[in-house]
């Protein structure tokens, strides 16, 4: 008894595990053969160079992530340019408040004064423009009694610099001799 019932599940397994290679067998056997002697698959799945295309499918994903990878590469290279143009711009601002910075070191004392605005000018400022304005002119007049001529005009046009603008510093320049500064500045 024991022996029938192990001989029944010995055909019951061998037809469980027949059927899927009766089911291949079957695919195998649908390839055509021409006369040439060339096989191409008759399933309508079809094939790509002998690789079924159900399993094609499984490719998709690692394209999609190459190509995602390269957008990634390429916007961070973007980024990566956009911050070097920043900087430079930075470097550029820097650069140029560090000459201004210097430029306005290495004005005279006096000219900062009366850079001010005419409503800022008061009296006190007004009277050390006068002075600085003064001094510098008596400094002319030494310079064109010698014959430096240049030196002179330069000490000039640094006295018209003062304030050009300003009716509170002609106010203080005119202390000195009016009909010598003119005559002094009439070349310039």
């Amino acid at each position: 008894m024991k022996t029938e019932i192990g001989i029944w599940l010995l055909v019951c397994a061998l037809f469980v595990i027949g059927s899927p290679l009766s089911a291949q067998c079957s695919r195998s056997s649908g390839m055509s053969r021409s006369a040439a002697g060339s096989t191409r698959p008759l399933s309508a799945r079809g094939s790509f160079q002998g690789i079924p295309s159900s399993n094609l499918g499984q490719f998709a994903p690692l394209g999609a992530s190459a190509l995602g990878q390269n957008m990634a590469i390429a916007r961070q290279y973007q980024q990566y340019q956009m911050a070097q143009n920043q900087l430079a711009m930075q470097y550029q601002q820097l650069r140029l408040m560090q000459r201004q910075l210097a430029n306005q070191q290495a004005e005279p004392e006096f000219e900062s004064v009366a850079s001010q605005p005419e409503s800022e000018t008061n009296s006190p400022k007004a009277a050390r423009i006068a002075r600085n304005a003064q001094r510098l002119f008596e400094q002319a007049k030494a310079l064109t009694e010698k014959g430096e001529t240049d030196k002179a005009n330069r000490i000039y046009r640094r006295i018209i610099r003062m304030a050009p603008d300003s009716n509170e510093a002609q106010r203080s320049i005119a202390v000195m001799d009016q009909p010598e500064w003119n005559q002094s500045v009439s070349g310039l």
